[in-house]
């Protein structure tokens, strides 16, 4: 009499193979979405930190010549305060005041740490934004 061979635990191996799938599909949805939000973050960050750095205005420079200027000592202190306050970590914000003083470029440097991907331990993003200084209403639009 033939016995027939027993199927207990032939199930096991696809069991694993399909919670490793899943688990990478998890990882790339939650590590892309962050990604894509720190992506953001970054630029959205560097903008609202040159407008705060735009808003140094140098008021004495203003005031002999009529032009507004920047004071790149305090629009870097702006930009560093406002970044502070954001409390991100593994973020650093840089500002250049430009030679001519009447425009300002932040760069915002965020290292997100991945999670689930084995890609490595974080994955840098950039946000870059300038803001030029202008006097007056340069075009109603209308």
């Amino acid at each position: 009499m033939n016995r027939l061979r027993s199927d207990s635990g032939s199930v096991t191996p696809m069991v694993i193979i399909m919670a490793i799938g899943i688990f990478m599909v998890i990882g790339m949805a939650w590590d892309g979405g962050g990604q894509f939000d720190a992506d953001q973050r970054a630029t959205l960050l560097a903008q609202e930190a040159a407008r705060a750095g735009a808003q140094a205005v140098d008021v004495n420079a203003y005031l002999e010549t009529g032009i507004a200027k920047i004071d790149p000592v305090r629009a870097a202190a702006y930009v560093d305060a406002y970044c502070a306050a954001q409390n991100l970590p593994q973020t650093t914000c840089t500002a250049i005041v430009g030679p001519s003083r009447t425009e300002i470029q932040v760069n915002v440097t965020i290292v997100r740490n991945i999670v689930f991907l084995p890609s490595g331990v974080g994955k840098t993003v950039y946000g870059h934004a300038q803001v030029k200084l202008t006097q007056g209403v340069v075009d109603a639009g209308g």
